[in-house]
């Protein structure tokens, strides 16, 4: 009766929350939600200092532009795979009280409570939510990202691997479980950003819903057949993607470069043309009254 009860309970939450997100959330900062009253104008003059110095972009409109954009271009494909492959990679860490829950004393006994088979893995997530702060402090501090992600992926894989073998000590497997917590994985236009979240989330959803169950059949808890192996080859697709998405980033960066460069060098260019006709101008303008001759040294410096 009392399970029934927090169903209702939960629901009544969620439904209550979901309300509170008609006024609570901000909108965008060259969208401000009309119902956000809270808001304030120098709220939203700062978060569009803070957008401009991340450049970041903003929220323009759908388009079929921005459409064909979406559908073509291969750094969106490439983010969305990189994202499903570092989110399946963490799938495992779900079963953590499951391994658990095998585990038993010298005498057969079970060596954990049920309270503590509930309580460890709550400390697991902490690690996470620590982690998490910690490497977005981080990145946020130095101004880069891609770094502290490829050291989650390198977490992960490393010690899915571990687990893969699970011919290890104990202590070895106990110590994957909980840093495994550690790698919660966290394009230019904002519809494509918001498009891509929302993609991901389903698909995600859509994989949860039924790769589990022949990835990580419970009757195979603790130890899966393919379970850890999928993990590790997960953070090693993850691992691919995310130099992939490095490298079409810096080749966008390095063409924003040129494109600038040349823009540049067209009007130094113009400029240099002005001067050369302003001087041959003026050198015709002193021949033609007789006040001087041409001299080649001159005209071959213009």
């Amino acid at each position: 009766m009392l399970r029934r009860q927090m169903f209702v309970v939960n629901a009544i939450i969620t439904i209550v929350f979901a309300g509170y997100g008609y006024v609570g959330v901000p909108g965008y900062p060259n969208k401000p939600n009309p119902w956000s009253f809270w808001l304030r104008p120098v709220d939203v003059e700062t978060a569009q200092k803070r957008t401009a110095k991340i450049n970041r972009s903003l929220p323009k409109g759908w388009s079929l532009k921005a459409v064909k954009l979406l559908v073509t271009s291969p750094i969106n494909w490439l983010a969305w795979g990189f994202g499903l492959l570092g989110g399946q990679g963490t799938v495992g860490t779900r079963y953590f009280n499951l391994y658990l829950k095998s585990l038993t004393n010298d005498d057969g006994t079970k060596k954990f409570t049920v309270e503590q088979l509930n309580l460890i893995p709550i400390a697991s997530a902490c690690m996470s939510v620590v982690s998490l702060l910690t490497l977005m402090s981080l990145s946020d501090r130095f101004r880069i990202q891609w770094p502290f992600i490829l050291f989650c992926l390198l977490v992960g894989l490393t010690f899915s691997s571990i687990l893969a073998s699970w011919d290890v000590p104990h202590s070895a497997k106990m110590a994957s479980f909980f840093v495994m917590s550690v790698p919660t994985v966290f394009a230019d236009l904002a519809e494509e950003r918001s498009f891509m979240v929302a993609v991901g989330v389903v698909t995600m959803y859509c994989l949860n819903a039924g790769v589990p169950l022949k990835v990580w059949p419970a009757y195979e808890a603790p130890k899966y057949r393919i379970g850890w192996n999928y993990a590790a080859a997960s953070w090693t697709g993850a691992i691919i993607g995310l130099f992939g998405l490095v490298w079409f980033e810096k080749r966008k960066k390095r063409a924003a470069v040129e494109t600038n460069e040349v823009e540049i060098g067209y009007i130094e260019g113009d400029a240099k043309n002005q001067d050369i006709e302003n001087s041959v101008d003026k050198i015709d303008e002193a021949y033609e009254d007789g006040t001087s001759t041409p001299s080649p040294a001159v005209v071959l410096k213009g």
